[in-house]
């Protein structure tokens, strides 16, 4: 499967080919394509998850990531809401099983939402007006995350650990390390688990912080977290 964005503004192009592509012996011919339209606005970023059965996209406006089911009927699985303001989406993700869906932008938050959840499960927050959702704005049918972690530079990248479930590893433009842990029945910010700076003093053993070492005051939220009557995608 190849993703890439699509001829028209907002669409994405899923192109398919058979099983074994690349190997002389197999077919070179596409399965098929399928076309998704995503966004209003050009895609900025989209990420696949690891069955190859989900896609998760965000436009230029940053402000609504939403994920579509790959041969699909089109319409979108979920709509997730990062925030009010626009921003610029640094990194999307899924878990390595799919539950959840990691974002990074320049806001300077990381945000977790639930993708697939069950039983004691935590749920993305959602506005209580949404039972009327289908008589109101697109808005009020979003979903919110459910657990967020804030980071000092807001050029972060952010995934999930392969190897630790419910673990979130962040690096950052200016050598930042985070590993920070949610909770997966209980919504709110993260726990960090560890953290290191990786420049030049700590590189010679000078630097090097853990995560007993107190960090700086963390900047505003910047709109990250506030709920508006914002309609953008």
């Amino acid at each position: 499967l190849l993703l890439c964005p699509g001829m028209q503004k907002g669409s994405v192009l899923a192109t398919f080919y058979p099983t074994g592509f690349g190997d002389p012996a197999a077919s070179v011919e596409k399965e098929g394509s399928q076309i998704i339209s995503a966004h209003d606005s050009p895609v900025a970023a989209m990420a696949l998850d690891s069955n190859c059965s989900m896609i998760a996209t965000a436009s230029e406006k940053g402000t609504i990531v939403r994920v579509y089911e790959i041969q699909g009927d089109g319409k979108p699985k979920k709509e997730l809401r990062r925030g009010a303001d626009r921003a610029e989406i640094h990194s999307l993700a899924f878990s390595p099983t799919g539950e959840y869906l990691v974002a990074s932008s320049d806001k300077g938050t990381v945000h977790v939402f639930a993708i697939r959840s069950g039983g004691m499960d935590a749920t993305n927050s959602k506005s209580s007006l949404q039972r009327l959702s289908s008589v109101l704005p697109d808005y009020f049918s979003s979903e919110w995350s459910f657990a967020q972690f804030r980071v000092h530079d807001i050029r972060s990248i952010a995934a999930c650990s392969v190897q630790h479930p419910h673990t979130v590893i962040v690096l950052c433009a200016n050598g930042s390390y985070y590993k920070v842990r949610f909770d997966p029945h209980s919504s709110g910010e993260m726990t960090r688990e560890d953290y290191y700076q990786f420049d030049d003093k700590s590189i010679q053993g000078e630097g090097r912080s853990t995560s007993t070492t107190a960090l700086p005051q963390m900047p505003s939220s910047g709109g990250d977290e506030v709920v508006s009557s914002e309609t953008g995608s």
